[in-house]
C-alpha cells in the first residue's frame, strides 16, 4: 500500500513538472511566444471568450526577386494585432485579405463572429504573431489569478496549507525521534 502511495506522489509529481515546463514555454517570451487572453466574443467559435491565445511571430516569406515586398501571413491565418491609434489594444482577428502600397503590407482583418471586416486596415508593422494554440477557457483563471480575491485563493492560500501540512508531518517526525 505504501509503495502504492510512492508512486501514485510521484505520479502526480511528474505531470505537475509536465505542465510547469508546458505553461513556462507557451507563457515566457524567451521562447518567441506569446500568450494573450481573449476578451471578446469576435471570434467565437474558433476561439471562445476568456480562452488563452499562444501568438507566435512568423519569418519573412523569401522571395526570389529581391527587394519585393512579400506578406508574412496568409489568407486564413489568424493574428494578434495592435491597434493603430491605441499601441495598448490588441486584437485578433482572421485575415481576409492582403494589400500592398507603397511598399508596405496591409492586412484586411474580420473577427469570425463578425458581419462585416475590420474598419480599418492592419499594417504588417503591427502584427505580433499569428495564432499557434488556443487554449479553451484557460484565460479566465488566469485572469482570475490576477485579481484582488483570485491570488490569495489560488495562490497564497494553497501555500499556506502546504506549509502548515508540512510543519505537522515535521513535527510528527521529530516526536517519533523523541520516543
Amino acid at each position: 500500500m505504501m509503495v502504492l502511495f510512492k508512486l501514485a506522489n510521484f505520479g502526480v509529481s511528474v505531470i505537475l513538472v509536465g505542465v510547469a515546463i508546458g505553461l513556462a514555454f507557451v507563457a515566457i517570451p524567451a521562447f518567441g511566444n506569446r500568450a494573450l487572453i481573449v476578451r471578446s466574443a469576435s471570434m467565437q467559435p474558433a476561439i471562445p471568450l476568456g480562452g488563452l491565445v499562444v501568438i507566435r511571430p512568423q519569418e519573412a516569406l523569401l522571395s526570389p526577386l529581391a527587394g519585393l515586398v512579400q506578406p508574412k501571413y496568409l489568407v486564413g491565418d489568424v493574428v494578434a494585432f495592435k491597434n493603430g491609434k491605441d499601441q495598448k489594444i490588441i486584437t485578433t482577428h482572421r485575415i481576409m485579405a492582403t494589400e500592398i502600397n507603397n511598399g508596405k503590407v496591409f492586412y484586411q482583418t474580420k473577427g469570425d463572429a463578425n458581419n462585416t471586416v475590420d474598419s480599418s486596415l492592419v499594417e504588417q508593422a503591427y502584427v505580433i504573431g499569428k495564432n499557434k494554440l488556443t487554449i479553451p477557457y484557460v484565460g479566465r483563471l488566469i485572469a482570475f489569478a490576477k485579481s484582488n480575491i483570485g491570488f490569495p485563493l489560488l495562490v497564497i492560500f494553497p501555500a499556506v496549507l502546504v506549509i502548515i501540512f508540512e510543519s505537522f508531518a515535521i513535527l510528527k517526525e521529530l516526536q517519533k525521534d523523541k520516543d
